[in-house]
Parts: C-alpha cells; structure tokens; sequence
C-alpha cells in the first residue's frame, strides 16, 4: 500500500549496520530483534534511531521465553510506541521447559520482579531435547 509506514530492523546483528540506513532514513519504525542484538547493543541501536528521530518497538522473532522475556525487558523502555508483537505459540509451545514471570492480560504485559530476565529454565525438562551424538 503505497504510503504505509515502513518498519525494518529485525535482520541487523550489530549497531555497525544501522547508520547507513539513517542518513537519510530509509525506514518509519525501528523494530530490533533482541535475540540476535542482545539488549546492550538493541540499546545502542534503539539511541541511533531516536536521535534520527524514529521511533522504537522491538521485533518479536520465534524465540523461546528467555528470549521472549529479553525482548519484553527491553520493550519495556521502547518510547514512544510501547507496542510489542508477541509470538504467543511459541511462547505456550516451550511452557513446560521454563517458568516465565512475564504475564499477558488486558493488552498489556506485567513485568517481573524476580531477579534478570524473570524466567527460570526446567534443565531437567530441557534435558529430553538434548541431541546425543
């Protein structure tokens, strides 16, 4: 649709590919994949972007929660937009392996007040999916 807004972000690993595509902009929104960037340099990149004057909220790959709940921390200080795609399958697919204090309800996510990320792993679930050589 000619004049839809354009949001690109999720294949860039580093902030060293950004800034060719700031001067001059080539994109409406910033959308980082915090899974591939890691949340020091999703930071830096979301800086990048604000100071060209484009707005942030972070691409949600097909991760499991940890990187789901990598994702939401940082999306949490996303401004202005404060939208956030969610890849709910995945996230209720990986459900027994891990123990997520993100919670989802009303529109809106409830950040976690344990320690890091909020998620802890089941190792001894996890384990069944081990490949042996």
């Amino acid at each position: 649709m000619p004049g839809a807004p354009i949001a690109i972000g999720e294949h860039f690993r580093t902030s060293r590919q950004l800034g060719e595509w700031l001067s001059p902009p080539a994109f409406d929104v910033f959308q980082p994949d915090i899974g591939r960037t890691g949340i020091t340099d999703g930071l830096r990149q979301m800086a990048m972007a604000r100071e060209a004057g484009i707005p942030t909220t972070p691409h949600m790959g097909n991760g499991v929660a940890v990187f789901q709940a990598a994702t939401l921390q940082f999306s949490a200080i996303c401004e202005p937009t404060h939208l956030q795609e969610l890849q709910a399958g995945h996230y209720e697919k990986t459900k027994a392996l891990t123990d997520s204090a993100w919670t989802y309800s009303d529109g809106g996510f409830t950040v976690p007040d344990r320690p890091g990320l909020g998620v802890e792993v089941d190792e001894d679930a996890l384990r069944g999916f081990l490949v042996k050589r």
